[in-house]
Formats: C-alpha cells, sequence, structure tokens
C-alpha cells in the first residue's frame, strides 16, 4: 500500500516539474450550516438549542493544464487525537488528468463506498443511517485511478487507509467502483470493497446505490451488505438499506427519508468480539423523516431547511430549523 501510494505520488511531482507550473486559485470560499433545533424525549421531556453543525473551508485550483488539486477543511470537526492531525480535514489531494478518459489522485480522498448518502457532502444530509452514524473516518489518505471509457461511465479503483483505522498503521481499504447510468433516469453508484480494522479482521462489502429520476420526482435506494471475511456468518444479516425520497419544486426541495440497519446478534465471535468493527452485533436500528429546503436567492448560496426525524432507539422526536450560507472569494467559471 505505501509503495503503491509512493509510486503515484512520485509520477504527480515528475509531471508537475516536467511541465512549467503556474499556480492557479479557481475556487476559495467558506460554508456554514447552523440552525435552532427542539427535541422531545420518549417520557416527553423538551430539549431546545442552537447549534453550528458545519463550517467549511474550500479551495481548488490548478498546478500546471494536467494537475490539479483540492482541499475541504472542516472547522467544527475536532482532532481524534494528535497523532491524526489532518482528521479535520476532508480533502486534500493532487490529481493527474493525462487524458480526457484517466486520471489518478492521492493525498487525502473520500472512502469510495457506494451509495447516494454517503457520496453527498455532509453539509447537505440532514440526519444520517446508523452505519454512516458509526463511521470514524470517511475520508482517508490513499491512491485512486479512474478510468472513462464513455461519456457518462466511470471506474475507479482506490487504496487507502481504512475507514476503520482511526489513524493507525497497516490497515487498509481496497475498492472498486462504477458511477454511471443504466438508463436515462437510472443512475448508480456502486461499489466492492474490503475493509480491514485494528483488530485485523476483514470484512467485504458491496454497496449498490441506487437514484431513480421522473421529471421533478427522484427516489434514491441505498442497499449495502457487509459479510465478514473466512468467519462463519449467515448471507443478509449485516447490512444498510436507505431510501430518499424528493420532490424538487423549483427553489424548493421537499423530501422522505427512512431506512433500515441491522447486525445479528451471532456474528460475533464467542469471546463476544463483533466480527463487524464499525456496527455493533446485535444492533437493529430503524429510522424515519423528512423536511424542506428552500432557496430564496435561486442559487444553492443561500439554503434554508427544515426537518423532523425518528427512530427505534432514542425515540425520540428531532427537528431543527436552519440556514446553509456559501460565501465566494473565488470562483471562476
Amino acid at each position: 500500500m505505501r509503495r503503491i501510494l509512493a509510486a503515484v505520488v512520485a509520477v504527480l511531482l515528475i509531471n508537475i516539474f516536467s511541465v512549467r507550473a503556474q499556480t492557479t486559485v479557481d475556487m476559495l470560499y467558506f460554508e456554514a450550516r447552523a440552525g435552532l433545533g427542539f427535541n422531545l424525549d420518549a417520557d416527553g421531556t423538551p430539549h431546545a438549542g442552537p447549534s453550528v453543525d458545519y463550517l467549511n473551508f474550500h479551495m481548488a485550483g490548478h498546478l500546471s493544464p494536467t494537475v490539479s488539486y483540492r482541499l475541504r477543511q472542516r472547522f467544527t470537526k475536532p482532532l481524534y487525537s494528535p497523532d491524526y492531525p489532518l482528521n479535520g480535514t476532508d480533502f486534500l489531494w493532487l490529481d493527474w488528468a493525462p487524458s480526457d478518459k484517466w486520471h489518478f489522485s492521492a493525498g487525502k480522498l473520500p472512502v469510495l463506498l457506494g451509495g447516494f448518502e454517503w457520496d453527498t457532502a455532509p453539509i447537505d444530509v440532514y440526519y444520517w443511517s446508523g452505519f454512516c452514524n458509526h463511521v470514524a473516518e470517511v475520508y482517508a489518505l490513499g491512491t485512486q485511478a479512474f478510468w472513462s471509457p464513455v461519456e457518462g461511465h466511470t471506474f475507479s479503483f482506490q487504496a487507502t487507509q481504512s475507514p476503520w483505522s482511526r489513524g493507525t498503521w497497516d490497515c487498509f481499504a481496497y475498492n472498486l467502483g462504477w458511477t454511471g447510468r443504466i438508463a436515462p433516469w437510472w443512475k448508480t453508484i456502486w461499489t466492492v470493497n474490503y475493509m480491514e480494522d485494528v483488530l485485523h479482521g476483514g470484512m467485504q462489502y458491496i454497496s449498490l446505490g441506487n437514484r431513480f429520476e421522473a421529471g421533478r420526482m427522484a427516489l434514491e435506494l441505498d442497499w449495502t451488505d457487509r459479510e465478514a471475511i473466512h468467519r462463519q456468518q449467515r448471507s443478509l444479516t449485516d447490512m444498510t438499506f436507505i431510501g430518499r425520497l424528493v420532490y424538487d419544486a423549483g427553489n424548493w426541495n421537499v423530501f422522505l427519508k427512512g431506512g433500515y440497519d441491522v447486525n445479528d446478534a451471532l456474528n460475533a465471535s464467542p469471546d463476544g468480539v463483533a466480527f463487524d468493527y464499525n456496527y455493533p452485533a446485535g444492533l437493529e436500528y430503524i429510522y424515519a423523516g423528512g423536511g424542506l429546503e428552500y432557496f430564496p436567492l435561486g442559487n444553492r448560496n443561500l439554503r434554508v431547511h427544515f426537518f423532523l426525524m425518528t427512530d427505534n432507539l432514542q425515540k425520540a422526536l428531532c427537528t431543527q430549523a436552519g440556514l446553509t450560507w456559501r460565501f465566494h472569494i473565488i470562483d471562476k467559471p
């Protein structure tokens, strides 16, 4: 893994210095999301208060005609430990695109795991599946290659630190993906993954993200099956299913979202250690909710949102009304 990463970085550096570099900044902006929340516990106890959910800094540009860079720093995400100082950095990579069909990246990358919830920027997700709520690191150090043989279809290979590693060494993830369309109305994000964890176990994932579009309506259906490698586990006993229905009414979006996560209590070793390091054995999570978004300026620079949701674990009714805004410093067309 470290040899592969070093080789890709070397190729990127050779390409940078072989072409006279002229660094440009194409995009530079801040974005934030804040809201006023109200929760009603199962026993009727109310809780209310403001929160700042996200404050992000974005920068992207070029070092040469074929080499670009990308940075997203999240200031509302604390460091996990002093040994992992990039914990608050979502994106930090160099990308080399030698042709229209190939490009290669190295740095801190979003781990390639299928599904539209996983692929969506966190600032645009108001409540998460149980699986995503348990992930230690959605972004990890590594390298990736993308191949686009025809327009609208991209195949990818990625090798990164495992998202279950918590910054430790010798713990990797290997991911294959396809992003494309089966039909004009059917978009896909499908992946096959092998994830290691700090206990030196391995999990194989099959993740199928699907988006069906019909006029102003869109239905996203994500399904992930998780199987323990070389350990006895019944099929379809550790999985996640997510459904999201969206109606786009111009400056308004209305959505419904719910899901089901389960990991059977039998998916553990005799000493009680769960096969799945990320999602505990014996946990079943059911949640549902909905909300609306309003874009008063007719663009993404200002958004008003409201949502409510509940689940089977906390059994509370959670609501929030809030704002998302973006302040552009540089925004080249």
